[in-house]
C-alpha cells in the first residue's frame, strides 16, 4: 500500500502549533538555532503562509511562504522531522510547494537554502544566483532560484 502524503495550506491554530512544533525540532533543537531568530512576526494564523505535509495523517515537515511581489515569492522554513527522513518528503514538499505557489499565480521562487543542500534544491529545479555563502541564524546559506 502507498503512503498516504498530502502538502497543504494549514486551516487553524492547531495546524499551526505542528508547523511550529516541527521548526522548533529541527532548527532549534538540531541545528541550535537561537528561537528568537527563528520564530518572527509571520508566525501565527495568516492566509497562504504556512504549510503543513502530513505523512499518513502525522505531520512530518513545514515551509512557510512569503510574497515578495504579485509573481514572486520566497520558499521558508522548510524543514522535515528526523524521523520521516529518508522517504523523499523533501521532494515531496517542495512539489507541493510549487503546486500551491502556482495556484496563487506566482511565477517566480528565491529561496535563502542552506549551503549542504545545495544539490538537493538543484535536483528540485533551483540554480544558485548568488555563489557568495551568507550566515543565516550561524548557518552557511545561498542564494537560489528558479521559475515555476
Amino acid at each position: 500500500m502507498r503512503d498516504q502524503i498530502q502538502v497543504r495550506f494549514i486551516e487553524n491554530e492547531s495546524e499551526l502549533k505542528s508547523c511550529l512544533g516541527i521548526r522548533q525540532k529541527v532548527f532549534v533543537e538540531e541545528q541550535h538555532t537561537d528561537p528568537a531568530e527563528e520564530f518572527d512576526e509571520l508566525d501565527h494564523l495568516l492566509p497562504h503562509t504556512h504549510i503543513l505535509l502530513l505523512y499518513d495523517g502525522q505531520p512530518a515537515g513545514t515551509a512557510r511562504l512569503k510574497r515578495l511581489g504579485d509573481e514572486h515569492v520566497k520558499y521558508q522554513r522548510i524543514a522535515i522531522l528526523q524521523e520521516f527522513r529518508g522517504k523523499h518528503l523533501g521532494a515531496e514538499l517542495l512539489c507541493g510547494l510549487d503546486r500551491l505557489a502556482k495556484a496563487l499565480r506566482y511565477r517566480h521562487v528565491t529561496i535563502g537554502a542552506q549551503k549542504y543542500a545545495e544539490g538537493f534544491y538543484t535536483k528540485c529545479g533551483f540554480v544558485t544566483t548568488d555563489p557568495t555563502i551568507f550566515l543565516d541564524a550561524g548557518i552557511e546559506h545561498i542564494m537560489m532560484e528558479k521559475s515555476l
